[in-house]
């Protein structure tokens, strides 16, 4: 099985095209994509992929009922040997009695409906992640849309952070700052905000960013936060992450 930055992941559409148009933004961001209509195929690709590069992630709709979406997960397992947390439920909210079915059967990750390209990549990433050995040390970037006031070299601005994890952010500004640099945000929150102290790992201009996050700035690593700003900091992840959580 290959690592995660080359694993394929695998759509479970139907005859009529459902979450084509899925498959076809997951092309578009560059990750090795292949779709299936039915059960079948779908494990005939899995099984192929699986030999090549290995299977990160496994995309199926919200409008089959959870009796189906059991029988792929059995038959993956079964057949593939690819663990239930690899399956990720796309469109709109489950009822509480098919979300429990699914959670008990060791699905984890799900995506609403009138989702973004960054949520998107997002879970087929989280759910790659958990099973890519090679991941086990390093940290989820999960989606977010936050106000921040950050200072820099006497200035400050405002700007949005885009992805957040316990050790850094990346910011939507002006990539006018040097790697390097020390950074100050002040991050917004519904429950007031948190204060972080870090440095520029790397600037992005517009015309290098990835087609599913189309935005300039720069990434902070965070220096160590004080017990109370890292408490908030993990409340705030966590609220983040349930968003994507069946």
């Amino acid at each position: 099985m290959g690592s995660g930055f080359n694993m394929a992941t695998l759509v479970y559409g139907d005859a009529g095209g459902g979450l084509g148009d899925v498959a076809l933004r997951l092309v578009r961001f560059g990750l090795e994509t292949s779709y299936a209509n039915d059960l079948d195929e779908l494990i005939l690709l899995a099984l192929e992929r699986e030999r090549e590069s290995g299977v990160g992630s496994v995309l199926v709709g919200s409008d089959r009922d959870a009796a189906e979406i059991r029988e792929l997960v059995d038959q993956l397992e079964r057949r593939v040997a690819l663990p239930a947390a690899c399956v990720v439920v796309v469109g709109s909210e489950l009822p509480d009695a098919e979300r429990e079915s699914l959670r008990s059967r060791g699905l984890r990750w799900h995506l609403p409906g009138g989702f973004s390209d960054r949520a998107l990549r997002f879970v087929a990433s989280a759910a790659t992640w958990e099973r890519d050995a090679m991941n086990l040390r390093k940290e989820l970037r999960i989606p977010v849309d936050l106000p921040v006031m950050m200072s820099a070299r006497g200035e400050s601005r405002v700007a949005r952070v885009l992805d957040l994890s316990e050790h850094g952010a990346f910011v939507s500004t002006e990539p006018d700052l040097e790697v390097g640099s020390r950074i100050s945000l002040e991050l917004g929150t519904d429950a007031g905000s948190i204060d972080i102290v870090g440095c520029v790992r790397r600037a992005r201009r517009a015309e290098q960013a990835p087609p599913e996050e189309p935005a300039a700035g720069v990434g902070v690593e965070f220096d160590p936060l004080a017990d109370p700003a890292q408490a908030a900091l993990s409340e705030l992840l966590a609220a983040a992450l349930s968003e994507f959580r069946l």
